[in-house]
């Protein structure tokens, strides 16, 4: 049997359910026309996926190089999982361990990310159905703005078992990064541009608006130098314009731009950082796992990469440092050659939100992370 041909299915089947699959999921919910799957859709899905994967793990046939950001990637994940495991069998109950749980969890998703990119291909055939699928997307975003300003049913019967705005924001992200990079006209890439910018806006993810806007201009730039300045003036224009076609309902994107000093989540995003601080302060060395969630819950972690110093001490920082590192220096190193592939393409979109998201808006478990470490694992010359 040709192992390789068995490789691009398993790959856009679990890009299809992890991410499309996901979006379409939660809106069926919304809308009443499905129920909900287990506990949820996307651990068990997640779980079936990785086991999945790893079987096929074990046959020859998958293109993967053991550089550097890998190795840096899986001693994460080992210290994460080390963490996890210590912290679990101090506790006595499941609610104290809920933090452990957590910190487990984060790390299992971040290699079930890596393992999938190292499957996904980037073949010119998935571009026309990458970007009807955005649109579809664009389409149910609108529809669950009019009503509530963000992907949001607050009068669904299934409401309690509906992902949050980020969740579906991440598939809308993820999808619009792999249309983006396998459009080369630059009609095409202007099209998936706009239609996923407002998406994301009737979406109301602002973390995921800032990433795609922010790492797809810059992609722009660097390949096709000003080309990008063509993106940005529109932006305001489609925004505005669709505000108003939306009855001027209230969006949470026009509001932080608006009114940023207003914002409840920068101020809770500040505080949570200088707690962070104070209890690097105290622990400098192994970090403080879960310091905050006895003042603020689970949820109380800084958002940003300071969240690693706390959780995994002064080595774990250190390491995801050195592994973007790693993946900076080969995106630089292979830019002359391949700086026009999907997939170079590709891992510098999710390298530059990965970033972007560590530096303003996301904490240590940020599953983008996995997705960037695997598409940079595999040779950039290879077809697709």
């Amino acid at each position: 049997m040709n192992n390789s041909r068995t490789i691009e299915p398993l790959g856009i089947i679990c890009f299809t359910f992890l991410f499309p699959g996901f979006y379409f999921y939660n809106f069926a919910l919304g809308q009443g026309v499905a129920a909900p799957f287990l506990s949820g859709y996307f651990a068990p899905v997640a779980l079936c996926l990785f086991l999945l994967i790893i079987r096929r793990w074990s046959r020859p046939g998958i293109m993967c190089t053991v550089n550097k950001a890998t190795a840096f990637f899986f001693f994460i994940l080992f210290l994460t999982l080390v963490r996890s495991a210590v912290d679990y069998s101090s506790q006595n109950s499941l609610e104290e361990n809920s933090f452990s749980i957590w910190l487990a969890q984060g790390a299992l998703y971040m290699a079930l990310f890596y393992f999938v990119a190292l499957f996904v291909s980037l073949p010119s055939k998935y571009q026309i159905p990458l970007i009807a699928t955005l649109v579809l997307m664009c389409v149910c975003a609108y529809t669950t703005y009019s009503v509530s300003g963000r992907f949001e049913f607050p009068n669904s019967q299934y409401n309690n078992h509906i992902s949050s705005y980020q969740g579906t924001g991440r598939s809308i992200l993820v999808s619009a990064f792999m249309a983006f990079a396998l459009s080369k006209s630059f009609y095409a890439r202007a099209f998936v541009f706009y239609v996923a910018v407002l998406a994301l806006f009737f979406n109301g993810s602002r973390s995921e608006f800032v990433f795609f806007v922010t790492s797809s201009l810059a992609l722009e730039t660097l390949q096709y130098h000003f080309r990008a300045l063509r993106f940005i003036f529109p932006i305001a224009f489609a925004c505005l314009a669709i505000y108003l076609i939306g009855g001027g309902q209230s969006s949470r994107i026009l509001a932080l731009v608006i009114s940023p000093d207003s914002s409840a989540s920068l101020i809770a995003r500040g505080e949570y950082t200088a707690i962070a601080w104070d209890s690097i302060s105290q622990s400098p060395i192994v970090g403080a796992p879960g310091d905050y969630v006895a003042k603020h819950g689970i949820g109380g972690y800084a958002h940003n990469l300071l969240s690693a110093w706390v959780n995994l001490g002064l080595l774990g920082i250190l390491s995801y440092i050195a592994a973007l590192w790693a993946i900076a220096r080969k995106l630089l190193s292979t830019r002359q050659a391949h700086g026009l592939s999907a997939q170079w393409s590709m891992t510098f979109l999710l390298f530059a939100t990965t970033v972007i998201g560590f530096v303003f808006a996301k904490n240590h478990g940020f599953m983008l992370f996995g997705l960037a470490v695997g598409f940079a694992a595999k040779p950039f010359d290879e077809t697709g």
